[in-house]
C-alpha cells in the first residue's frame, strides 16, 4: 500500500521509497509492536485479496516505474526483500 500511495499521491520514486524500508520496518518493531498488547482494538485492514495479490500488484507498479524513470531493475529483488520482511513481521 505505501508503495502505490507514495509513488502515485506523493510523487516519491521507487528508489527512494523502497530505501525508506528499513527504517519504517525498525521503527514499527520500535514503537508500534510493543504497544498492540496495550491496545483497546487492533485492526489489520491487509485482506486475504490483498495479500494474494501483493507480487502481481508491485511488479506492476515496479514496471511502470521502471519505463518512466529507467530504475535499476535490481530494485525488484530489494522489493521481494522488504516484501518478505513486512510479511514475516505480520505472523
Amino acid at each position: 500500500r505505501r508503495l502505490a500511495r507514495d509513488t502515485k499521491l506523493r510523487g516519491t520514486s521507487v528508489a527512494e521509497n523502497l530505501g525508506r524500508w528499513p527504517k519504517i520496518l525498525e521503527n514499527e518493531g520500535k514503537y508500534i509492536r510493543p504497544m498492540r498488547a496495550r491496545a483497546d482494538l487492533d485492526i489489520n485492514l491487509m485482506t486475504e485479496k490483498e495479500l494474494s495479490r501483493l507480487e502481481e500488484f508491485y511488479a506492476e507498479i515496479l514496471a511502470e516505474a521502471w519505463a518512466k524513470n529507467g530504475e535499476d531493475p535490481a530494485l525488484g529483488a530489494t522489493l521481494a526483500a522488504m516484501i518478505k520482511a513486512s510479511l514475516k513481521a505480520d505472523r
